[in-house]
């Protein structure tokens, strides 16, 4: 609208096509591409069944790396893939700071020390990736920095942490409370076919949870009812999720975190806050 190098013709609702042309008088040069027709589809593998057969030229979204699953039925000379650094985050657990236990660092400590990286690499990544670092910027940022403690997975730090916290275990595996309450909570995850790894990734984690005592159970939503939950309500306890470039972007994910005016956060973390409004007021890099 306005300035672009193509100008809108056509919706066709039926066909789910969106139809332009080029338009001739762009301050970038005509555009060598005289029309564009943008088709809409309902599912990714129908998508997918149009660009194999030559039907669509190119596939766009948003942040949505085609899946590695998929890579080798694309893997011949009509079609060519690019392979770029992620500048996403794929999956991420997510604490509600609001809540007890997750308030507490030890606890996410004992959680971050629960988890095996390696085999979630091989489910989300099909190993194509990196264990994480106790920094959340990706390392394709410029902001990213180098040089910090790699996550590992240590039960028995993990086991340390949650005893010192008073949280004993049981003889069902489980750990409890001093009041005998089981330390139970939710795994939030995004449902869908766009999102089957994370959906696999949340029951490994639960397995993997369960080791050390803490009773993790995957709430699979979808799209719409999640997201009220986490960013209107906020009203979960663990969230696991994957997260685009512009959170990122935002604040260094700050606008993930920081639970102040305008974020999505439940840390209230005095240093956190005042560094994330300093971001927002700052005039450059």
């Amino acid at each position: 609208t306005g300035c672009g190098p193509f100008i809108f013709e056509n919706y066709d609702r039926v066909a789910q096509r969106v139809y332009f042309k080029a338009y001739k008088d762009y301050f970038g040069g005509k555009p060598s591409v005289e029309r564009l027709i943008w088709q809409q589809f309902k599912s990714f593998d129908s998508m997918l069944l149009s660009l194999r057969k030559g039907d669509i030229d190119v596939f766009l979204e948003y942040y949505g790396p085609l899946p590695p699953s998929y890579a080798k039925s694309l893997g011949n000379a009509e079609t060519k893939l690019i392979s770029v650094p992620d500048i996403g985050v794929p999956a991420a657990m997510v604490f509600n700071c609001r809540k007890y236990p997750m308030k507490l660092k030890k606890f996410r400590e004992a959680v971050a020390y629960s988890l095996d990286y390696d085999q979630i690499l091989k489910i989300v990544a099909t190993g194509q990736g990196q264990r994480p670092t106790r920094g959340f910027v990706p390392p394709a940022y410029p902001f990213y920095k180098p040089g910090l403690p790699v996550l590992e997975q240590n039960i028995s730090k993990a086991e340390e942490l949650l005893d010192e916290l008073g949280f004993y275990k049981s003889k069902d595996g489980l750990r409890r409370d001093s009041q005998g309450k089981t330390l139970k909570m939710d795994l939030l995850v995004m449902g869908g076919p766009r999102y089957p790894r994370l959906v696999q990734a949340a029951q490994i984690l639960s397995q993997q949870l369960r080791r050390v005592g803490i009773d993790a159970r995957p709430s699979i939503m979808e799209y719409l009812l999640a997201d009220m939950k986490i960013f209107g309500k906020r009203d979960y306890d663990i969230y696991l999720g994957r997260f685009q470039p512009l959170d990122i972007l935002a604040g260094c994910a700050t606008l993930l975190f920081a639970d102040s005016i305008g974020n999505m956060g439940t840390c209230n973390d005095e240093k956190l806050i005042t560094l994330a409004e300093a971001f927002y007021t700052a005039r450059d890099e």
